[in-house]
């Protein structure tokens, strides 16, 4: 546990991937970003009361159709160079190309963003980049402020914007699965 003053120690230094798994605790949580390890900053109520609602709607449908496996942050996710702890991640039962041991190793099917001021800029840039290009097939940014959502799939190797019918969003990944925005925003 770290004390209020503590200073991260790691924040800055460039690092591989190997040398990220290598780190000793110093009570921070580190994404791998560009070869260089990022403070993940600590959400805000906002943010997890999204990340619950989130959670628990896709939790509840894999009860009844349980096609994959789904988590939650933190937890490491090796996909090409970088390390990134997204805030919600499924995993297809399909999906052979990743490994699940202390870590994911390899893309996810889908992964879902939620927004922070300090996060929006690599959200929707290096995280967006590299998802796209490792093939993860679905990918959400959700802004717990406004419950706005972005949506892309991917179609033919690039991330396509694909916006909600009548404020509900309907997955490709998690086939019969649909969110309705309404219900997120009078969470708020």
């Amino acid at each position: 546990m770290r004390s209020v003053n503590q200073i991260p120690k790691y924040h800055g230094l460039f690092a591989k991937p190997e040398d990220y798994f290598e780190l000793e605790n110093d009570g921070f949580r580190y994404e791998l970003i560009h070869g260089r390890l990022v403070v993940a900053p600590s959400p805000v109520p906002e943010h997890q009361t999204v990340l619950l609602d989130v959670v628990m709607l896709i939790r509840n449908f894999l009860n009844t159709k349980p096609m994959g496996k789904i988590y939650v942050a933190p937890l490491d996710v090796h996909i090409g160079n970088e390390i990134y702890q997204p805030d919600i991640l499924f995993i297809d039962n399909e999906n052979k190309d990743v490994d699940i041991t202390s870590h994911i190793n390899g893309a996810p099917d889908l992964v879902v963003e939620i927004l922070s001021p300090s996060t929006a800029e690599n959200d929707y840039g290096v995280k967006f980049d590299t998802y796209e290009k490792y093939g993860v097939k679905e990918y959400w940014i959700i802004d717990p402020q406004t419950i706005k959502c972005d949506f892309f799939v991917s179609v033919d190797g690039k991330f396509k914007s694909k916006n909600p019918k009548e404020d509900i969003y309907y997955s490709t990944v998690l086939s019969g699965f649909r969110l309705e925005l309404k219900r997120l925003k009078e969470k708020i």
